[in-house]
This record gives structure tokens, sequence and C-alpha cells, in this order.
């Protein structure tokens, strides 16, 4: 190779290798914020299902309608949604605010729940990429509770 030759391929290494850079960090920070959006899906359906199984009070056997108070059951999904938050996200966290649960939805004539679960990002990483993911992703489950 002559002087003039490697000359070139350094000026095209320079150009190139911020390009490529970029879109290495891009599709890695993508996926993470895919994972973090699917993961904030699992966790509202996973906090439904809880809120959907109708927990009963097995001390007073006798009474048919003994069916747990929607106070109980609401504190119920949000204590599972705060225990577990963490172990279904990386870079966002659940605020516990913006937790919503309404028990009082239907689906085709029968009971059931709505959870919606708001997550917004944590880690700032000096990235241009991290720039265009947004602060705040959220979910949305409804689900027939169980007698």
């Amino acid at each position: 190779m002559s002087k003039n030759s490697r000359g070139t391929a350094i000026i095209e290494f320079v150009i190139v290798m911020p390009l490529f850079f970029l879109m290495l960090f891009g599709m890695l920070y993508g996926g993470i914020m895919l994972h973090d959006y699917n993961g904030l899906n699992e966790l509202t359906r996973a906090a439904a299902r809880a809120g959907a199984i109708e927990q009963t009070d097995d001390s007073n056997k006798e009474d048919e309608e003994n069916t747990e108070s929607p106070t109980k059951k609401v504190a119920r999904v949000k204590k599972f949604i705060t225990d577990n938050g963490n172990n279904y996200l990386l870079l966002y966290a659940v605020d516990n605010d913006a937790v919503s649960v309404k028990d009082d939805e239907q689906i085709n004539g029968e009971d059931a729940i709505q959870v919606v679960v708001s997550a917004t990002r944590t880690e700032d990483i000096p990235l241009i990429v991290v720039d265009l993911m947004p602060q705040t992703i959220s979910s949305s489950m409804s689900m027939r509770i169980e007698k």
C-alpha cells in the first residue's frame, strides 16, 4: 500500500465508525426498550391475573357470598406490582402513583378488572440514541374476574 492509500483508509474509517457505533448502540438500546415494553405488558397481565383471581376467606365457610372487598383487591394488585416491578424492567421503573386499578369493568356481561401501569425511564445514559426513547411507557390489561 502506498502512503496515499493508507491515508484514504484512515479517513474512510473515521467517517464510517461513528455511524457504525451509532447504529450499533441504537439497536442495543432499541432492544432494551422493547424488552422493557414487553416486560411492562407482562407485569400488567400478571397483576391483572392476580386481581382477577377471587380471594375468599375460609374462616367463614357457611357464608356463600364470602368474597374479597374491592379495596383489598386493589391493594393486592398494587402490592404485586410493587413487589415484582423490578423483575420485569431494565431502564424503566414503575411509579406507584401511576398504577390505576378499576374493578367495576364489564367483559361480555361479567365482572372484570382493569389494570393500567405506567413506568418512567430511570437510567440517563449520555448517548443521542437514548433521548429518542420515550420517557414514559404504559400498558393496560382487562381480565374477567374468576369466582
